[in-house]
């Protein structure tokens, strides 16, 4: 197992502003929650690496978080206003 994985697996960072955002609407929240695992789990497979003191590296800019609040933000925007088919 690389240093990667070994030091983000099974913590999302990103879940704890959830909540805040959602602001008490479970439906939101769950849709949120949802994504928010899907950009950690985007961000994982974009930092992996073979060489191991480049996965270390990458593992600890990963677990200092940071890079979680503009997806965010982008994935809360998408969900306000009326839904439009386009």
């Amino acid at each position: 197992m690389s240093m990667l994985s070994a030091s983000v697996r099974g913590h999302t960072p990103g879940r704890g502003l959830v909540p805040v955002a959602a602001r008490g609407e479970p439906d939101l929240e769950s849709r949120l929650l949802h994504r928010i695992d899907q950009v950690e789990e985007a961000l994982r497979e974009c930092v992996g690496a073979t060489d191991p003191c480049v996965s270390e590296l990458a593992g600890h800019l990963m677990a200092a978080g940071g890079k979680r609040l503009r997806p965010l933000l982008a994935l809360s925007a998408g969900t306000a206003g009326a839904r439009r088919d386009l």
